[in-house]
């Protein structure tokens, strides 16, 4: 009977292992599922000394180590897993706590936005061209970048990954930052037309609305959740239509 229950209890620490590590992999990434499994292994062994030391009641010596193991073990990844999918579930509905899981993309080449904006003084249009005018804002292609930095910056390590992309007639795959779901339409023409006028500002500072002062950003994050909740208010707000075909056609 005994070995029964140890074998079930190998079985259940064996699953909750594989949820806890799994469950840290997919939120965490690798990292942090080393980091967590770290963790686990260090909070194991003190269960198992403590209990095969001191046994309240519990077997002494390798029986104790099972029991302290699968006691341990189970508790953490237990706990584990349950903060990682409460955090994910409730990332699903507050941005604060989606934030949390949200990386900043990795971009193949470092483009400093503080130094094209905040120094050099360009305005968001003078590379994302199309961002008035059609419904899509443009990513600037290399030749766009050559413009400038065929005179200034050709030293920099950045510009001169640019430079061997144009000289190797090669795009720059940029990471994309913002993503609407594939059912949702979003034209930055009407929109970024509509404040110009309303305000009397630039594009620019319409920008700013859905996607932060980008200008200040050493790497492009996402910092408004841009759910349905969102774009709703705003057209509240302004008195735009809220009926669904005005997003969803």
């Amino acid at each position: 009977m005994g070995a029964a229950f140890l074998a079930i209890g190998a079985v259940a620490i064996t699953a909750a292992l594989l949820l806890g590590i799994g469950g840290a992999f997919i939120v965490l990434g690798a990292t942090g599922a080393i980091v967590a499994g770290v963790l686990v292994i260090v909070a194991v062994v003190i269960g198992g000394v403590v209990v095969a030391v001191r046994p309240p009641g519990l077997p002494r010596g390798a029986n104790g180590w099972i029991v302290a193991m699968g006691g341990a073990l189970g508790l953490v990844l237990f706990m584990v897993v349950g903060v990682l999918v409460a955090g994910k579930a409730a990332g699903h509905y507050s941005w604060t706590m989606e934030r949390l899981f949200r990386t900043v993309p990795e971009q193949p080449i470092d483009f400093p936005h503080p130094a094209h904006v905040r120094v050099a003084g360009i305005d968001c249009v003078f590379c994302h061209s199309s961002v008035d005018s059609e419904p899509m804002a443009s990513v600037p292609p290399v030749e766009q970048c050559m413009f400038c930095h065929q005179v200034v910056g050709k030293d920099l390590p950045g510009v001169q990954q640019v430079i061997e992309a144009w000289q190797a007639g090669e795009t720059i795959q940029w990471a994309r930052v913002h993503r609407l779901p594939d059912h949702v339409r979003f034209v930055h023409e009407a929109h970024i037309n509509y404040f110009t006028a309303k305000d009397s500002v630039p594009a620019s500072a319409v920008c700013t609305l859905c996607h932060g002062e980008v200008g200040t950003m050493v790497q492009v994050e996402q910092v408004e959740d841009l759910r349905m909740g969102f774009c709703v208010d705003c057209h509240r707000d302004n008195d735009a239509p809220t009926d669904c075909t005005t997003c969803h056609y």
